[in-house]
């Protein structure tokens, strides 16, 4: 059941998964957001370190990444524009 679990969550991480501002993120909805979130790469970051430890440091890589002055509470994604229809 575990292994269900684990396998499950890998798979949502990689479907939510936004190649952007020189890195990854995750998102909660790549259909609906079009930003990258602070409080959301956070919470990602918390998750993946125990699925893809990788992740999670490239989660908040990424997110110190996306301005250089200090750490956003949003950037605005250009790469996510294009997915929505």
């Amino acid at each position: 059941m575990a292994d269900d679990l684990e396998r499950a969550s890998n798979a949502l991480f990689e479907r939510h998964r936004v190649d952007a501002f020189g890195g990854g993120f995750h998102v909660p909805d790549v259909a609906r957001y079009l930003a990258l979130f602070a409080w959301d790469s956070g919470y990602h970051a918390l998750s993946t370190v125990h699925l893809r430890p990788d992740w999670a440091l490239e989660e908040l890589n990424t997110l110190y990444a996306a301005n250089t002055a200090c750490c956003p509470t949003s950037a605005l994604c250009p790469a996510l524009r294009n997915t929505r229809a």
